[in-house]
């Protein structure tokens, strides 16, 4: 009978949705959903992502080398992305860029429904667990795009769920298989094993103040095996210190500082833009919080929060780590601040037909969004891809010099045939090389040197760009002239080469 009991509610709750109910369903599918699958493909590294994918299926060997580009061709480099890499091959191969928004959007969805389980649970308010979701959100939408990353911040939410279940008594098991899942697909797993370490000494703590042993006990047991999950992965010390060598912890990446001038995801954040609107107003608006919430705030969950906040301000990269592991702390607060404020009665009802006409316009409005047709589900028009059409028909010998931004998209449509002098690849090709793309990219002093250095064979650049003016002048280099309305790329041969 209580059973039946149980049923009837959970049948009379989906018959009679409440406004909360709307609220949290258009959170999760009209935002985390709907934005994410209406903006196209247009990521610049998700191109030689794709390829790395391809050769790990079509080969059944993770490549450990680089086979890209002619400038460090043969240096030894680790994938340490290989498992999302080959996820998102088998699903562009099947599915093309529809099947990658698709994922895409699943994935983000994904995410922001376990954080907001987690937020519900941490807060006991569905209001203050819809706000601190949609803060959450909005903090990282800069961010998603078709990469990586996206198994991160799964994996996060994930882990931050299964900590909230055990400081509340839960078992911690689950972490084994997550790490081990985690490692092999996205490099920010530091910051979960951070996490874990912190609710270990938070069990320590409680031990050693006449708590409840037992959680610490826990904790000490689970924790070798989820070390041990780290070891599976098919190089398991390289991918193990491969994240504190591109944070540049070691000496061995101190040149990786050179790119922090040239990739936006690695400075700090410009207020002067609505994108981080969200984010600086979380910064400002939890002091207030703070002082008018009844919730009990953990120090140790405080200094982790700012902590996180200090390295978002210093990259921009981390604000979805500080979103995720902000957004159950802001729920609490947040239902903190409503429990010390009056209550208010009210005679206002929800009225079930509206609510459902609400919901019901939920996958309209979607639907509406939505690129139509399957080529408007990636935005090709800041790549040179006439360019490229055109080295396809035409070869023009093996060395391709191009701008960072668009190597990876030149490593999609023209490898094996061509080899890049550089991409999205930090980590392999060092500071030296984004200097030198710098010298080229603005014309600094030293700009023929470093041309006759790479000695391309051909040069495919933005037709607005000063290089391309001053090629238009050297006697060394001829324009092949393409179709006239492309204003995106020139593409310029040696002057001794075959005419057009």
């Amino acid at each position: 009978m209580p059973g039946k009991k149980r049923g009837s509610r959970v049948l009379e709750r989906f018959l009679r949705p409440t406004i909360s109910d709307c609220l949290t369903i258009w959170l999760l599918g009209g935002l985390c959903f709907g934005i994410a699958m209406s903006s196209p493909l247009n990521d610049n590294d998700i191109w030689w992502q794709l390829i790395v994918g391809k050769i790990i299926v079509t080969t059944g060997h993770i490549p450990t080398t680089d086979l890209f580009s002619f400038t460090v061709s043969g240096k030894p480099w680790l994938a340490h992305e290989w498992m999302s890499e080959v996820v998102y091959w088998l699903t562009y191969s099947r599915f093309g860029p529809v099947g990658l928004s698709l994922l895409k959007s699943l994935l983000i969805l994904a995410t922001f429904t376990i954080i907001y389980i987690t937020c519900r649970r941490r807060g006991q308010n569905s209001n203050a667990a819809v706000i601190a979701t949609g803060v959450a959100a909005l903090i990282s939408m800069p961010f998603w795009s078709e990469r990586p990353q996206l198994f991160g911040y799964l994996c996060l939410s994930m882990l931050v769920l299964l900590l909230q279940r055990f400081r509340s008594g839960g078992g911690l098991w689950a972490v084994v298989p997550l790490f081990a899942f985690w490692i092999n697909v996205h490099a920010s797993w530091p910051i979960g094993l951070f996490l874990l370490a912190v609710a270990g000494a938070e069990a320590a703590w409680d031990r050693s103040h006449d708590a409840d042993a037992s959680r610490f006990r826990h904790f000490l047991t689970v924790l070798p095996f989820a070390a041990l999950a780290l070891l599976i992965t098919p190089r398991p010390f390289a991918h193990i210190s491969y994240p504190f060598q591109y944070l540049g912890l070691t000496s061995a990446t101190r040149h990786l500082s050179g790119w922090q001038q040239y990739v936006s995801e690695w400075q700090s954040p410009d207020f002067h833009y609505s994108i981080f609107a969200a984010f600086a107003l979380t910064l400002v608006g939890l002091p207030v919080l703070l002082r008018w919430s009844k919730a009990g705030v953990r120090p140790i969950e405080l200094a982790i929060v700012l902590i996180l906040a200090a390295a978002s301000l210093h990259s921009m990269r981390h604000m979805p780590l500080f979103a995720i592991v902000t957004a159950p702390f802001l729920a609490e607060i947040i239902a903190g601040v409503r429990s010390s404020a009056p209550a208010k009665s009210s005679n206002t009802a929800d009225i079930p037909l509206l609510n459902w006409m609400i919901l019901l316009l939920l996958p309209v409005v979607i639907f509406t969004r939505l690129p139509q047709g399957a080529s408007k589900f990636e935005d090709l028009s800041k790549f040179p891809k006439r360019a490229f059409d055109y080295l396809q028909s035409e070869p023009m010998g093996e060395k391709l010099l191009s701008r960072y931004d668009w190597g990876g998209y030149a490593i999609f449509r023209l490898w094996p045939d061509y080899k890049v002098f550089i991409d999205g690849r930090a980590d392999v090709y060092g500071g030296n090389y984004a200097k030198r793309v710098l010298i080229l990219d603005h014309l600094k002093p030293g700009w023929r040197r470093e041309l006759r250095n790479a000695d391309p064979d051909v040069i495919v650049w933005p037709c607005d760009q000063p290089l391309t003016q001053a090629l238009e002048l050297t006697p060394e280099w001829r324009r092949v002239r393409l179709h006239p309305d492309d204003k995106v790329a020139a593409v310029f041969v040696p002057a001794g080469g075959t005419e057009d």
